[in-house]
């Protein structure tokens, strides 16, 4: 990812699963490149850590599949 920075893209999208956390770290401390996340998620356990800890810039939530935990539904 360090090395498309020169071709100026707006962001990244999905670079991984939600679930591995540490290489969003790594891509976080390599990569000056916005992140966005999203589509993935299936509970907020998921996102939480990734924002929590900054390591995501942009997140999309589909509202169109609510669960009773996800925060759309209330």
């Amino acid at each position: 990812m360090k090395d498309a920075e020169p071709v100026q893209n707006v962001l990244h999208e999905d670079p991984l699963p939600p679930e591995q956390i540490d290489y969003f770290r790594q891509i976080r401390q390599q990569c000056a490149t916005p992140i966005a996340m999203g589509e993935l998620f299936n509970s907020p356990h998921e996102w939480t850590p990734l924002i929590r800890d900054r390591l995501i810039d942009y997140i999309r939530i589909h509202v169109s599949k609510p669960a009773e935990s996800h925060p759309a539904a209330r």
